[in-house]
């Protein structure tokens, strides 16, 4: 018998014996079945993604199908930094047991940055402040999923000898250029002081 789903070499030998008992000399026929199809591998998801960075990314994957070693998982090679904006791919392939080399599939991820920092105050957004006393600011500071964190830049003055309403607005860009929702600070002089005579 011969098992075509399975590679190897296997004989038929054919006899006969007639009637007056006479054998005749056997004949063998040799079959060689072999695996000559290469595997499938097929993506699962999309063969382009694009993602955020920041969020760890998850790979889905691939899997084969072959017609004699049946189906699993793609040796998956290749890394994603999802703290770092740009393109990765990943590359999966397969070798079946008869050494049929499946044609490699790849994916490509773009990791992008679209989120902006996140500004802190330090300190309250409303303030007294008393005129005739300097006025230190106690500043803001940033977040961000790629950059890390600093001191938010700050824009305005207080005059501390002038009594009115002051604002120091604090921003941030990051390195991808995206801004952060500026955060306002309000600072009152007020002159509280009576005079002397």
């Amino acid at each position: 018998s011969v098992d075509s789903n399975a590679p190897g070499i296997y004989q038929i030998i054919y006899t006969k014996t007639d009637a007056n008992g006479n054998a005749a000399e056997p004949v063998v026929r040799t079959i060689e079945v072999v695996d000559g199809d290469a595997p499938v591998i097929t993506l699962l998801g999309d063969a382009n993604i694009t993602h955020e960075a920041g969020a760890e990314y998850v790979d889905a994957g691939a899997t084969w199908h072959d017609s004699v070693d049946g189906n699993g998982t793609a040796d998956a090679n290749g890394t994603v930094d999802h703290l770092v904006p740009g393109a990765y791919q990943i590359t999966y392939s397969y070798t079946d047991s008869s050494g049929n080399a499946a044609q490699e599939v790849v994916r490509t991820i773009n990791v992008v940055d679209t989120t902006p920092p996140v500004i802190t105050l330090i300190g309250d957004a409303n303030l007294t402040h008393s005129a005739s006393t300097e006025y230190f600011d106690a500043g803001a500071t940033w977040t961000d999923v790629v950059d890390g964190n600093g001191t938010a830049d700050a824009n305005g003055s207080v005059d501390s000898n002038a009594p009115g309403i002051y604002q120091i607005i604090y921003t941030k860009t990051d390195a991808n250029g995206n801004a952060a929702e500026p955060v306002v600070r309000t600072i009152e002089v007020v002159d509280g002081d009576a005079p002397v005579i």
